[in-house]
Parts: structure tokens; C-alpha cells; sequence
């Protein structure tokens, strides 16, 4: 983990990578050996080995579909050397009640292909909306009255 500064985002990322490539590889492989002794396709379709790499990457493919709504970076992202960054002050962000179905200020409403491990220049990439963001106070109307949540907390909110 000392190679990712405890950033477990940018670990998992790189591991989904690694295991992305192995697979490809392993799959392109059987395929060139088949087709080295001269099987035919229907006989390469029907390959037990094939079939399990493919199940493999389908479901890598899933866990990458997944991974922005699932997981989240360092937000808002660490500077280059690593030292943490802060949402400026009078800003706040705000995430959607359930986590893992919200899509909140984790998102933006446009996708850009994005590198699994962007020091990998070969690494994989897909389509991805995440891009975190905050709003300064003088944007929010309104005040909250009461807490639902947590439960231990519930109740009308004393303002400031």
C-alpha cells in the first residue's frame, strides 16, 4: 500500500487493472495456441479454457460498469506529492442518502474515458462520470429543521 499512499482507490484500480490485462492475455493466448494446431473455430468457441476466461472478463467488465457508484477517490484529490487537499471553506458536499444508488456531488452529468491507473500509460480505460464537486454556502437556500438520521440524533437542528 506504500506505493499508492494509502490510497485504497488508486490500489484497487490498479490491481483491477493487472487482472484485466492477465486475463486478455491469457485469453489471447489460448487462442493463438489453438489456432496454432489448427483448430477450427467452432472447436476454439467451444474451448472449456476459453469459456472460463471469458466468464472471468465478463465479470471484471461488470466490476469496472460498477466501480464509479461503488467506490470513491481521495475527494477532493491529494496534490501531486500526496499531502491532502480540503473543500475550500464556506463550500460543502453533499452525497445522496444511499451511498452505493446516489448519484450525487460523487458525479457529473457527462462521461470521459478515464485511464484504471493513470500512471499506466497502456492501462485500461473506460467511460466514467465521477468527478467530485462542492458548492460554496451562498448557493444554498433554505436551512434544515430536522434530523432524520442518525436515529441517536434525531430532532429539531439548532442553528448558528
Amino acid at each position: 500500500l506504500e506505493a499508492f499512499g494509502g490510497d485504497y482507490y488508486a490500489e484497487a484500480n490498479y490491481k483491477l487493472n493487472v487482472m484485466i490485462k492477465l486475463t486478455a492475455g491469457r485469453l489471447f493466448l489460448r487462442t493463438a495456441e489453438l489456432l496454432a494446431a489448427g483448430k477450427s473455430d467452432v472447436e476454439i468457441m467451444n474451448d472449456s479454457k476459453i469459456a472460463g476466461f471469458i466468464q472471468t472478463a465478463e465479470k471484471l467488465h461488470f466490476y469496472v460498469m460498477i466501480i464509479d457508484q461503488r467506490n470513491m477517490p481521495a475527494f477532493p484529490a491529494n496534490e501531486a506529492g500526496g499531502k491532502p487537499s480540503y473543500i475550500p471553506e464556506d463550500c460543502y458536499f453533499m452525497m445522496g442518502d444511499n451511498r452505493f444508488n446516489s448519484l450525487d456531488m460523487r458525479h457529473s452529468y457527462t462521461q470521459k474515458l478515464t485511464a484504471l491507473t493513470p500512471d499506466d500509460p497502456y492501462s485500461v480505460t473506460y467511460y466514467s462520470n465521477m468527478e467530485p464537486q462542492y458548492v460554496h454556502k451562498k448557493y444554498i437556500l433554505g436551512s434544515a429543521l430536522y434530523r432524520f438520521w442518525p436515529l441517536a440524533r434525531r430532532g429539531t437542528v439548532q442553528t448558528r
